[in-house]
């Protein structure tokens, strides 16, 4: 479950950027307080952070080391329509091998992946298991480009020329490798998605 996302975010996000304190710097005061704090408490770590849309950066720490880190979010769950187009070629007597053009729209942003290596082993009566690896294509305001895999099981010949099928797909650590001046302001010059789902489809072939 999401949390809310406060009224004013814009305005905090902003106010950080002004003041400069995603900018780590020396803070003697901030490290005698967070050591102060941690002997206090009794506890192996100490720490004064901050967050801003993307990125948490730790002002002052003990017992931690002071590294920015790429904030994570899981985004909502959805449901939205699967195209492809492909070919494939019969390799041997139960194996398949071919290639496949795929488009999908995730949060509002084409995802265009391609399988470059597209495998279906047919074992004896309809049933058929499938992998394969590509690369995917994010259409952000600046593209985002990374790792396209999966597998599923397909039912062949349900209906004459149609099969029915069920994957999982991971487009893997897609990098938006140039951010805009438009973007929240990072140290950072890039930004990484995970995209996965499931998907159920009926495939013609001819």
């Amino acid at each position: 479950m999401r949390a809310p996302m406060p009224s004013d975010e814009q305005e905090r996000l902003r106010a950080l950027q002004e003041l400069e304190l995603m900018q780590r710097r020396p803070e003697p005061d901030l490290d005698g307080i967070v050591e102060l704090t941690a002997g206090v408490c009794g506890t192996p770590v100490s720490l004064v952070s901050i967050i801003d849309a993307d990125r948490h950066t730790v002002r002052a720490g003990y017992g931690i080391d002071l590294t920015d880190e790429p904030l994570r979010t899981t985004g909502p769950r959805q449901t939205s329509p699967h195209f492809a187009f492909g070919a494939r070629r019969q390799v041997s007597q139960h194996s398949d091998l071919g290639v496949r053009l795929e488009l999908d729209n995730i949060d509002g942003h084409e995802l265009s992946a391609l399988r470059l290596v597209d495998y279906r082993f047919r074992f004896r009566g309809p049933l058929a298991f499938g992998a394969f690896l590509g690369a995917a294509r994010y259409s952000l305001p600046t593209p985002a480009y990374g790792l396209y895999y999966g597998f599923g099981l397909q039912w062949r010949n349900l209906l004459p020329h149609l099969d029915l099928g069920a994957e999982f797909r991971v487009a893997d650590s897609v990098a938006r490798d140039h951010l805009l001046a438009t973007d929240p302001h990072v140290a950072r010059p890039d930004s990484f998605y995970d995209v996965w789902g499931t998907t159920i489809a009926l495939s013609y072939h001819f």
